[in-house]
């Protein structure tokens, strides 16, 4: 159950559970999913966001959920570097647990399909 939820969450939050799954094993119970976000410039605000990506990995295991976010990786400007977002780490970790808190939440406030 855990992980059938979490594949749908996966497709209901990054609008496409194909486009993002990179690596999915029901048997061993893990997910592997590569996702972008992004987060305010502090100078430029949301008019210039800095872009990133992330690796989200769902372990699944004796009823019980693990997450994990690695890769964690400033994404280019066009041929320019992308930023170092080393002093915004605060806002990229406010974004990836929001990702975390949402996909607990859609487990565990699921509704049976049962009497819709």
């Amino acid at each position: 159950v855990l992980y059938s939820k979490s594949i749908s969450f996966i497709a209901r939050k990054f609008n496409s559970a194909n486009d993002v799954i990179q690596n999915k094993h029901q048997a061993a119970g893990q997910i592997i999913c590569k996702g972008f976000g992004s987060v305010p410039d502090p100078l430029m605000g949301n008019s210039m966001p800095r872009a990133f990506s992330f690796t989200l990995i769902i372990d699944i295991k004796d009823y019980k959920m693990r997450t994990r976010f690695e890769n964690i990786v400033t994404q280019n400007i066009g041929q320019t570097a992308g930023a170092d977002m080393a002093f915004q780490w605060d806002d990229v970790k406010k974004y990836l647990m929001s990702i975390k808190t949402d996909l607990y939440s859609s487990i565990s406030a699921s509704k049976s399909d049962d009497n819709w």
